[in-house]
């Protein structure tokens, strides 16, 4: 296996599959696929740190609770977030630029 990282192209090639009259419902339907996803996976992490994170002993659940970010750690999340977001509605994002290009 190698260890170069895989670059994918972040648009589809060829016009975007339509399931619906309304093209918004469509997008709603990416939108909503989109986040689906990425909370599966940030669920799964999330239940993977805190059972290694309780099988070692390490953390109690109300420290977690109870943890405050330094401005730091702040920052890494505000643009965590922001990424999170470009992503969600990036559908959105294509569609606007496909409607400037014609």
């Amino acid at each position: 296996m190698s260890d170069k990282p895989v670059h994918l192209p972040l648009r589809s090639k060829g016009k975007r599959a339509t399931f619906y009259k309304d093209p918004a419902v469509d997008q709603l339907f990416a939108i909503i696929t989109m986040l689906t996803q990425e909370l599966s996976v940030a669920f799964d992490r999330i239940e993977t740190v805190e059972r290694l994170l309780d099988k070692s002993g390490v953390i109690k659940r109300a420290d977690i609770e109870k943890y405050k970010p330094d401005d730091e750690e702040e920052g890494e999340r505000t643009t965590r977030r922001d990424d999170y977001i470009g992503r969600v509605f990036n559908i959105l994002h294509q569609e606007a630029e496909a409607l400037l290009d014609s």
